[in-house]
């Protein structure tokens, strides 16, 4: 199957993180996410998926949508990735906090259903 296939299906993962961390973000202010561990392994884990999904999206699909932050959604996974317990949890809040919005607008616009093949689908 050709990459362009696939891309559909990790748009929506995308738009499902990006769903979901809005939720869980705001369950908590800056100040309390270090210490609110279940709830930050929970975004910690969606940003993974997020970064994931953003960085095996096809270079057709990325050269044509060059609103969306394809490399810094891989370098917050990246951060959540290579940084241990608590560390870095005050930087990956406010940029959730600071990029989530404009990046669920851009997503819901571009995905309007479901993938075809859901067996591709993280979430």
């Amino acid at each position: 199957m050709p990459p362009e296939e696939k891309d559909p299906a990790f748009l929506w993962d995308m738009r499902e993180a990006c769903r979901k961390l809005a939720d869980l973000i705001l369950q908590t202010t800056e100040a309390e996410f270090p210490a609110a561990e279940t709830l930050r392994f929970a975004v910690e884990r969606l940003v993974l998926v997020l970064g994931e999904a953003a960085a095996r999206v096809s270079d057709t699909y990325r050269a044509q949508h060059p609103e969306i932050p394809w490399s810094r959604l891989q370098r917050m996974r990246n951060l959540v990735a290579h940084t241990y317990g608590k560390k870095g949890a005050g930087e990956l809040y406010r940029s959730i906090r600071q990029n989530l919005v404009p990046l669920s607008i851009l997503l819901e616009t571009l995905v309007t259903s479901p993938p075809r093949d859901e067996q591709d689908r993280a979430l």
